[in-house]
């Protein structure tokens, strides 16, 4: 992040504990450190658990904006799930985002979305 122009404040989340096939929003901020608003215009990811709102979305001038995934582990999941979100910058087209969970079958054994609330 130092000396980054655009960049993800926190682009690790680790979820922890959560139930398995049930979607959670997670929510990272985009900060644009540079004279010019800029557009998040798409992304992958590294399994089909996990989508994105609905883009685009502006990064304004000096300023930043949160970009919404929709995670929905399978059962037993524990790798994480890399996501690359394309931007229109020219100088940073590409930002990298992971999320890591454990996907729970039981509902008792999972946290609550409230305990790993993203800023």
């Amino acid at each position: 992040m130092r000396g980054e122009k655009l960049f993800v404040a926190e682009p690790i989340v680790n979820l922890g504990m959560v139930e398995a096939e049930h979607p959670r929003d997670v929510t990272f901020r985009v900060v644009n450190r540079t004279s010019q608003a800029y557009q998040i215009i798409g992304c992958t990811t590294s399994c089909g658990c996990t989508t994105a709102q609905p883009l685009p979305v502006t990064i304004p001038a000096e300023g930043s904006t949160s970009f919404t995934l929709q995670f929905a582990p399978q059962a037993g999941r524990s790798e994480p799930v890399d996501v690359r979100v394309f931007t229109d910058c020219p100088t940073k087209p590409e930002l990298l985002l992971r999320i890591t969970a454990q996907a729970a079958k039981n509902p008792s054994t999972a946290t609550s979305p409230s305990e790993h609330a993203s800023p």
